[in-house]
């Protein structure tokens, strides 16, 4: 099942991935945080552990509100996506859990197995390439100056 929905999978994780990085970035300028503080919350989408060496690629970032944006966002997530999702309409496992594992990584994966346990494989396999493909991205000196830019 999870080879027959491999080019769904990969594209959903990409695009999300592509997406939270620059929504966050652009939701920062709009709000008009502090640069730093933009930069620093970038990866919240992400694991911890990643979230943290993403953002060392950027100067002038805190990791301590970095690592508390990753945590509040998993906290967030993991309460509200099933919720959300219902409201949303969205009833295939698939789409559930690539939603829940691209914007609340590993709370929101544990969440949503204990109810949903058909969303679980899924979900686990977006949590871990959304982790790879947002330090690709970030890796990437274009991705990162355009991030810069739209930070302001």
């Amino acid at each position: 099942l999870v080879q027959r929905h491999a080019a769904e999978i990969f594209t959903s994780v990409i695009i999300s991935s592509l997406f939270s990085l620059y929504s966050t970035a652009l939701v920062g300028r709009l709000v008009a945080l502090e640069p730093s503080l933009t930069v620093s919350i970038l990866p919240r989408c992400i694991t911890v552990a990643l979230a943290l060496s993403i953002v060392s690629f950027f100067e002038g970032a805190n990791a301590s509100v970095t690592a508390a944006a990753v945590v509040v966002t998993g906290l967030v997530g993991a309460n509200f996506v099933q919720a959300t999702l219902d409201k949303l309409r969205l009833r295939d496992p698939i789409a559930r859990g690539i939603a829940t594992a691209s914007s609340c990584h590993g709370l929101g994966t544990a969440a949503l197995s204990a109810k949903e346990p058909e969303a679980l494989p899924f979900c686990a396999i977006a949590y871990a390439l959304t982790g790879i493909f947002g330090s690709i991205l970030c890796s990437i000196p274009a991705v990162r100056q355009s991030l810069l830019a739209v930070i302001g």
